[in-house]
C-alpha cells in the first residue's frame, strides 16, 4: 500500500514539473512523438544552440528539471522502501547516476549534448529518457 502512495506522489511531482516545463518551450518545441513531450531530435537542436541563447538556456533548464525530478523520485522511493517515517533511506536503492559535488551545469549539458550526438539512432526517443541515459553514462555511481 505504501508503494502505491509513493508512486502516486512521484507521479504527481513529475506531472507537475512537466506542466511547468511544457508551456515554457521555445516556438516549435512542443512537436514530438508523444503529446506534451519532446524528442531527442528537438533536445539536440536546443542543446546544440550557441551559448547564451534562449534555446541553450531552455536546454539547461530541461536537464536540471529531469535531474531534479529523478532525484526526488529516487528519494521518495528510497524512503518508502525502507519503511522509514523520518526521512532515513535505504542505501541499497540503486541510483541511475551520481553527480559529484563539483559537477557543474555546463558539464551535465555537455554530457547530454555529446550523448545525443553519439547516439543518433535514439533521437526519436523521449528527451527525458535520453537525459537520464546520458547522465548515467557520464556520471556512473561507483559500487553499483
Amino acid at each position: 500500500m505504501k508503494a502505491i502512495g509513493t508512486v502516486t506522489i512521484a507521479g504527481a511531482v513529475i506531472a507537475g514539473l512537466a506542466a511547468l516545463i511544457v508551456p515554457a518551450l521555445p516556438a516549435g518545441a512542443q512537436k514530438s512523438p508523444i503529446s506534451g513531450f519532446i524528442s531527442g531530435n528537438k533536445l539536440l537542436e536546443l542543446c546544440g544552440s550557441p551559448f547564451g541563447t534562449d534555446n541553450q538556456a531552455w536546454c539547461d533548464g530541461y536537464i536540471i528539471g529531469v535531474a531534479d525530478a529523478l532525484t526526488l523520485t529516487e528519494a521518495v522511493s528510497a524512503v518508502a522502501a525502507s519503511g522509514a517515517t523520518s526521512g532515513e533511506t535505504d542505501p541499497a536503492i540503486q541510483r541511475y547516476y551520481c553527480l559529484g559535488a563539483n559537477v557543474t551545469l555546463g558539464q551535465t549539458s555537455l554530457a547530454v549534448l555529446n550523448y545525443l550526438k553519439a547516439h543518433p539512432e535514439r533521437l526519436d526517443m523521449i528527451a527525458s529518457q535520453l537525459v537520464i541515459a546520458a547522465l548515467a553514462e557520464a556520471f556512473p555511481c561507483s559500487g553499483q
